[in-house]
């Protein structure tokens, strides 16, 4: 099952199973001319940081549900906000190997996934992953879809509507 690629233009093989934001919710809700000054982004060493007005922290991770029936996962590169001391201390870890003993902790999706309702501000357990690789982050409300889609996984037609360009 193929599909054409609304950013390169070009056919594909294989459905995608990545999908990326690139800014965290409360970005967007900063105006355009104001962005410069009130938030923050290290794109030099990790550009899944981000600060606005000093006071909200945000992560970028991976939020992802297994696809039934295969051995793949369908992961989508989003964001959660954090406390200060857990942005700052995957911040001074990015760079090592092993960060297995590193204990998790709690944020919540800023934008949450288009495709699960409600799934803005949900609680999340960030873990942190060695080498460099963004943290897994898992919903905590275990009767939330998104929640029930982690633990049961989607249909590679679920994958399919993830990777449909949203109307218009």
């Amino acid at each position: 099952m193929g599909f054409k690629c609304s950013v390169c233009g070009k056919e594909h093989d294989a459905l995608p199973r990545d999908m990326a934001h690139h800014r965290p919710g409360g970005y967007f809700e900063v105006p355009p001319d104001e962005r410069n000054k009130r938030i923050w982004f290290d794109a030099g060493v990790n550009p899944d940081l981000c600060v606005i007005d000093g006071s909200k922290f945000y992560l970028r991770g991976v939020l992802a549900v297994p696809i039934q029936g295969e051995a793949d996962e369908f992961r989508w590169g989003t964001w959660a906000q954090v406390e200060e001391e857990n942005l700052r201390r995957y911040y001074e870890l990015w760079n090592e190997a092993d960060v297995s003993n590193e204990p998790s902790f709690r944020g919540y999706l800023s934008g949450g996934v288009r495709d699960f309702a409600d799934s803005d501000g949900l609680e999340v357990i960030v873990e942190l992953q060695s080498n460099n690789q963004r943290p897994r982050l898992t919903v905590v409300l275990e009767t939330h879809p998104l929640a029930i889609a982690q633990h049961n996984g989607v249909t590679l037609e679920d994958v399919h509507a993830f990777v449909l360009p949203t109307p218009a």
